[in-house]
């Protein structure tokens, strides 16, 4: 049982944290390290109460600001100059390996004006080159047979840009199987490179298509290989740790209560066992705002471990994710069902932008200083069923991602 706090002192770190979140980079760490203090004083219980009644920010938001606090590398004075003011930047870096920061505070990558959907992109990047170098394929005539060495094109001829790297020539009349197997690999080079390149291979169109619809679902394919180390605590849970959190929420989203075991027991992810660590949501029955407190605080560990579940899949937590999918999905379905992905896309696309809208609408309550349950309400009901895209991360879902899916698989 938590001890009751005196009013004056909630009321005195609601004052300090909310005064601290009104200001910049450096404050942010300060309201960081207020939230951080205050939940160790206060207990969690009135933590939360405080954070739902009392500040002008989700609870979500407060333990993303006590995460940042907690990396070294984001807290530390030593890169203020050079990280970016808004916390939710902040947070997207905090997910870089020690490579990856140093590398991209080396390539000036992380500067003071970068927004998280660039944070973003670093995560995705296991090095970043300074400048992208095209590799020609071209179709062109065939080598000196004679010659014992290739003879190197002259790349310094009129129409051909300085910055390609090689031209690549069809010397063997490969097959158009060949062709779209030397394309994959090329892919695979780009990837590990940072390579671009143009390819122009293919004898017909449809040929063409039908080879680009397959590599483009090898490189979803491998991107999503990379990408899902990072699920489930990094991969490093097992099937019954992850049945548990879909258990209770199952539990606290419908109110029903798992079966009993035959000799009488409770099963451990049943709430009613004494060892379940969310035991104590059975004597919240009545109190729906408690329950829904509880609710959000199993999806906000789902949502920081990037755990998945029935009701945590990767769109709940990772909207680029998401879009890679369906991309893939696209690339490998029939007719009708890349119909049905591209009007998904569309879709979401129109969701981008009335979540953009229903940010700025929040964005302007917020400072005014109105607690985050009174404006709630003015995210689109659009976006409701994509618990991630809330007021919290909507800051740089800027509209265009579905789009650009879109032109990727229609072109």
């Amino acid at each position: 049982m938590e001890p009751e706090h005196p009013t004056n002192t909630v009321t005195s770190y609601a004052h300090k944290i909310n005064a601290a979140w009104r200001n910049a980079f450096d404050n942010v760490i300060d309201t960081g390290r207020l939230l951080a203090e205050a939940k160790c004083v206060l207990g969690k219980r009135a933590w939360g109460e405080m954070v739902d009644s009392e500040l002008v920010f989700s609870r979500r938001t407060a333990n993303k600001l006590i995460d940042i606090v907690e990396d070294e590398r984001l807290s530390s004075s030593r890169y203020a100059d050079v990280l970016p003011p808004h916390w939710s930047t902040l947070h997207a870096l905090k997910y870089l390996s020690d490579e990856q920061f140093e590398f991209a505070l080396t390539e000036g990558l992380i500067h003071p004006d970068m927004m998280r959907k660039d944070a973003e992109r670093l995560r995705k990047q296991r090095k970043t080159p300074k400048r992208p170098l095209p590799v020609v394929a071209s179709s062109g005539s065939s080598r000196d047979e004679t010659s014992e060495e290739m003879q190197l094109p002259d790349l310094s001829v009129e129409g051909v840009s300085d910055d390609v790297l090689a031209i690549i020539r069809n010397n063997d009349h490969l097959s158009d199987n060949e062709i779209g197997q030397l394309e994959c690999e090329l892919d695979r080079l780009g990837e590990q490179f940072g390579i671009s390149f143009g390819f122009y291979g293919y004898k017909t169109v449809k040929q063409a298509k039908v080879s680009r619809r397959k590599n483009l679902a090898q490189k979803m394919q491998r991107w999503h290989e990379i990408a899902s180390q990072k699920y489930n605590k990094g991969q490093c849970m097992s099937a019954s740790e992850v049945r548990f959190y879909e258990d209770v929420i199952w539990q606290l989203e419908t109110g029903n209560s798992l079966p009993i075991n035959s000799d009488g027991t409770y099963h451990p992810t049943d709430l009613r066992h004494p060892k379940n660590p969310y035991h104590h949501a059975l004597g919240c029955k009545n109190e729906p705002d408690e329950l829904f407190h509880i609710l959000e605080d199993v999806y906000s560990e789902c949502d920081l471990h990037h755990i998945l579940t029935r009701y945590t899949p990767v769109e709940y937590f990772d909207y680029f994710a998401y879009l890679n999918i369906l991309v893939f999905q696209h690339c490998v379905a029939d007719k009708k069902r890349r119909a049905e992905i591209e009007r998904r896309l569309l879709e979401l696309e129109a969701k981008e932008h009335d979540i953009r809208d229903g940010y700025l609408a929040a964005k302007r309550a917020q400072e005014q200083g109105i607690p985050y349950k009174e404006y709630a309400h003015l995210m689109p009901a659009t976006c409701t069923d994509f618990r991630d895209m809330d007021l919290d991360k909507s800051v740089d879902i800027e509209p265009g991602y579905a789009r650009a899916a879109y032109e990727m698989l229609i072109r």
